[in-house]
This record gives structure tokens, C-alpha cells and sequence, in this order.
């Protein structure tokens, strides 16, 4: 449900970037669905960016799900939301959170 909720975020038009995934931020229904909370960080692609990524100032977010290129304050496109995703499985998987 994680994949599918981020397919519909960077499906939309402008993509939506969520910017935060981590354990704290997916919740669960009683009946077991997923939700993704705390979009207080997202950020909605500029549909005039001439290269198709995004530039934050400043780190925000949760450092070990984050992405190396919003870190070192890089452009980036919604690819970081995947790299949080993939952090999210390994804990899931493990019970080990990411270094």
C-alpha cells in the first residue's frame, strides 16, 4: 500500500514529494490498510523547473531515511521518496533502523 500511495503522489500533476517517509509517519486502519501522515514537510514539484528536480535550502526531515542528495542539499526529483521507502522495508524486514 506504501508503493502504491507514492505511485499516486508522484503520478500527480504537479508530483507531490512527500519528503519524510519513516515508520513514525504510516499509520494503520483497524482493518489493516496503510495511511501516510505528516505531510507538514512535502513539497509540490514546480511545473516551470527547467530540469525536472527540486533544490531544498536547508535539511529538513529525518536524517537516516533520507536521501544522500537532499543531505548534501543537491537537486533532486521525487526519487528521494523512493530511497525512504526502501529504509522503511529494511526496517520492517529487520526491526533494525537504518545507520
Amino acid at each position: 500500500e506504501l508503493a502504491m500511495a507514492l505511485c499516486f503522489l508522484h503520478g500527480c500533476q504537479p508530483p507531490v514529494i512527500h519528503r519524510d517517509l519513516k515508520p513514525g509517519n504510516l499509520l494503520l486502519t483497524a482493518e489493516g490498510h496503510l495511511k501516510v501522515s505528516d505531510f507538514g514537510l512535502s513539497k509540490i514539484f514546480d511545473a516551470n523547473s527547467s530540469d525536472g528536480t527540486y533544490k531544498m535550502t536547508g535539511v529538513t526531515g529525518t536524517l537516516r531515511y533520507m536521501a544522500p542528495e537532499v543531505m548534501r542539499s543537491e537537486s533532486y526529483t521525487e526519487k528521494v521518496d523512493v530511497y525512504s521507502y526502501a529504509f522503511v522495508l529494511w526496517f520492517m524486514c529487520t526491526g533494525e533502523r537504518p545507520l
